[in-house]
């Protein structure tokens, strides 16, 4: 297959179902360096095949200074101050 417009909905079609041989997939992806459309239509096309991958967790776990010396592996037991990290 001859692509005759790279920056088109056809060739990111053709890119995300992995139609494209070498040489066509190789310029298309140095054009999508440059074009943030073609980017952010694959992004958008993949964000929507797998939004799992996409959402953001809220999950925050407070850590003391002696915590996080076990976690480091580190056999400090006595730890002078006890501040506290959130771990994201």
């Amino acid at each position: 297959m001859i692509i005759t417009d790279i920056c088109s909905r056809q060739t990111v079609s053709l890119f995300l179902v992995n139609e494209l041989d070498v040489d066509q997939k190789l310029d298309f992806l140095i054009h999508v360096e440059e074009c943030k459309q073609c980017w952010k239509d694959i992004y958008d096309a993949r964000k929507k095949e797998h939004p799992h991958y996409y959402q953001q967790t809220s999950r925050r776990v407070k850590v003391t200074e002696k915590e996080l010396a076990k976690l480091n592996g580190n056999s400090r037991e006595t730890v002078e101050k006890e501040e506290s990290y959130q771990m994201v």
